[in-house]
């Protein structure tokens, strides 16, 4: 067996191994990260990533990482589409938006017993807060980096863009494979257009109100099942 294959096994391994966890341990996050497929990613994922439509993951990133950890970079990407982060942004700065919606998601994880991997963006004063009330906290210089890429965001304000092609010419977040490498192996975002046609409108609708129905659904299920749940998710609907 080949390295790339040893590694392919050992991330699809571990992504196997956090999905079912996530499922018994954590049934809300679990049935999240089921509604999106997992796709292996070419060169422009770094680490894990969504375009709100699939779960992009870096094999060799994933493999490096412990089960747990892999557990909360999947949960990670799923409350990004839950929450709808791609459709919230408006014309805010794309980069202080990015991390904005990590500083709140990556805390309720937390909360949840789950384990950031290593770069994870983590601040208290931020805790219980939605992006919409972090973004105006950040700084405009803050050079620090969000660990995935956010494949559904792109620089026109809207839910436009791919892997972080934009950033790539300023050194930040991933890059287009076609611009690493024409050959590069694996899938590439699917493109999210900005100006939104009546049928666009109608899947973010759709999301929208899917997030709304299971967090709604999730708050029941703290209720019955509170003797289990170790942390309950405290205000995850404002994140």
């Amino acid at each position: 067996m080949s390295a790339t294959d040893s590694t392919d096994s050992g991330a699809a391994g571990k992504l196997a191994a956090a999905s079912t966890k996530l499922i018994l341990d954590k049934p809300f996050l679990g049935a999240l990260v089921l509604r999106l497929p997992l796709v292996e990613a070419g060169a422009w994922c770094r680490t894990t990533g969504t375009d709100a439509r699939k779960l992009y993951y870096n094999p060799q990133w994933i493999a490096s990482l412990t089960t747990a950890e892999v557990q909360f970079a999947l949960a990670h990407e799923a409350l990004h589409c839950a929450l709808g982060h791609f459709a919230r942004r408006g014309h805010r700065v794309r980069r202080k938006w990015d991390l904005a919606c990590d500083f709140a998601i990556n805390p309720l994880l937390m909360d949840e017993g789950l384990k950031p991997p290593l770069g994870s963006q983590v601040l208290d004063l931020y805790c219980g807060m939605a992006a919409e009330e972090i973004y105006p906290c950040l700084d405009d210089s803050l050079d620090n980096e969000t660990l995935d890429d956010h494949a559904w965001d792109g620089d026109d304000g809207g839910q436009g863009g791919g892997g972080g092609e934009q950033d790539a010419a300023r050194g930040k977040g991933g890059s287009d494979p076609r611009e690493i490498d024409p050959d590069a192996g694996g899938a590439t975002p699917q493109k999210v257009g900005a100006g939104g046609t009546a049928g666009e409108a109608s899947r973010k609708n759709n999301l929208i109100n899917f997030a709304i129905c299971v967090l709604k659904r999730y708050a029941d299920c703290n209720r019955d099942r509170a003797d289990r749940v170790e942390v309950p998710i405290a205000g995850i609907g404002v994140g």
